[in-house]
């Protein structure tokens, strides 16, 4: 009697072999994908690799620079031959504002002072040296402080002139400082202060509200001190105006340098003329 396959053995066998088949698939399936995943992190690496070359490289040429410009260095020193000179270009600031104390050459060392015209305050480093660079023979301006130089002008709006009258600033520290005069037959209504201006650092005027100069009925007596008036009509030129201010800054001592307040640094800005109502009204 031969061997016979029963119908349960049967369907067994038919399912180990398609099993087998599904598992011989899903190999391969996951053999290609393990074989992608392994290019991509091969390339992924070498890309990593290459950067990190190209820094090695960069930064082996910097340094072999600056070991290259010190042993030429000490070698000139060992030697007694004279080191290369050093010059640096003509300073170019930021700030059209700021002057510089050099002049000539600008040779190795060299320090040169930095400064704003007249009175504006300067932020900033003050000074800078002409420095020799890491490599090459034309050197840089390198500061002594912290943060670039640059001359702190007030920002405060521009403050509106009072009718009959003028406003007067300085120009010394860029119009930190304002002071109001009315012509000799007007005057400011009845105040317990004289109107005084000055710019603060958040960009607001100490005091904002400027009056209009009104008509001094005759024999009335004067409410300001005398160098808060002016004969004539207002100009930009007028000197009385511009000298009774330079007074009036001197005796608040904010006038830092006398070589700065002049007439010269004097800014004048006039009012309107306006007619007095009640003259108008007994005219007509």
């Amino acid at each position: 009697m031969g061997f016979q396959l029963s119908v349960p053995l049967l369907c067994f066998a038919v399912l180990a072999v398609m099993q087998s088949c599904c598992h011989a698939k899903e190999e391969r399936r996951m053999f290609s994908y393990f074989q992608q995943m392994l290019q991509i992190t091969e390339q992924k690496v070498g890309a990593i690799g290459d950067k990190q070359r190209r820094d090695m490289e960069t930064l082996n040429s910097g340094l072999n620079s600056r070991i290259e410009e010190r042993v030429k260095h000490l070698f000139r020193k060992w030697a007694g031959m004279p080191e290369i000179p050093i010059y640096c270009p003509y300073p170019v600031l930021s700030d059209k504002l700021l002057e510089t104390s050099c002049k000539g050459v600008y040779t190795e060392g060299m320090v040169c002072k930095l400064k704003c015209p007249m009175a504006i305050h300067l932020i900033g480093t003050r000074f800078i040296r002409c420095t020799r660079p890491a490599s090459g023979y034309t050197g840089y301006w390198d500061g002594d402080g912290d943060g670039e130089p640059q001359c702190k002008k007030p920002t405060c709006p521009p403050l509106p002139a009072p009718n009959n009258g003028a406003l007067v600033c300085d120009k010394w520290s860029g119009g930190f400082m304002c002071q109001i005069q009315c012509n000799e037959d007007y005057d400011i209504p009845s105040s317990p202060t004289f109107p005084t201006y000055v710019c603060q650092d958040n960009g607001v005027w100490n005091n904002q509200h400027v009056p209009d100069c009104v008509y001094r009925e005759y024999g009335e007596p004067l409410r300001m001190p005398k160098n808060y008036y002016f004969t004539g009509q207002c100009h930009p030129g007028h000197s009385e105006v511009k000298n009774s201010f330079l007074d009036y800054a001197e005796a608040r001592d904010i006038c830092p340098n006398r070589a700065h307040c002049t007439v010269e640094n004097v800014e004048i800005k006039c009012g309107d003329e306006v007619g007095d109502e009640f003259e108008d009204d007994v005219f007509f």
